[in-house]
């Protein structure tokens, strides 16, 4: 993929850095939902030195870095929040499966 590809003049700038080509198809799917026009440069190779721009480069217009900074943002974040949801569910399923073995051993008394 190169500038020429695009038909618009618009200036296309990297929005997020992909570990790998799913996570950039993701982040295409997420941003293709809200109709902002997304690239994804399969080609590039980024030097490791530099970690925030290690990856693929997941390219959006410069008038909609804005925005698409701000969809990527709300659902990584609702994303971790569930994470964290499931979590504290298997921690708090953890501890009631200990009590009630401790309840268990208590009964054989």
């Amino acid at each position: 993929m190169n500038q020429e590809q695009y038909p618009h003049s618009e200036e296309l700038i990297p929005v997020v850095y992909a570990r790998d080509l799913a996570e950039a198809n993701y982040y295409k799917s997420l941003l293709d939902d809200h109709e902002i026009l997304v690239l994804i440069n399969e080609e590039a190779v980024l030097d490791d030195s530099d970690e925030e721009k290690c990856g693929i480069p997941v390219l959006v217009p410069d008038e909609h870095l804005a925005e698409a900074q701000d969809i990527l943002e709300q659902c990584t974040s609702e994303e971790d929040d569930f994470d964290e949801e499931e979590e504290d569910y298997e921690e708090e399923k953890d501890e009631l499966v200990g009590f009630q073995e401790e309840d268990s051993d208590l009964e054989n008394y």
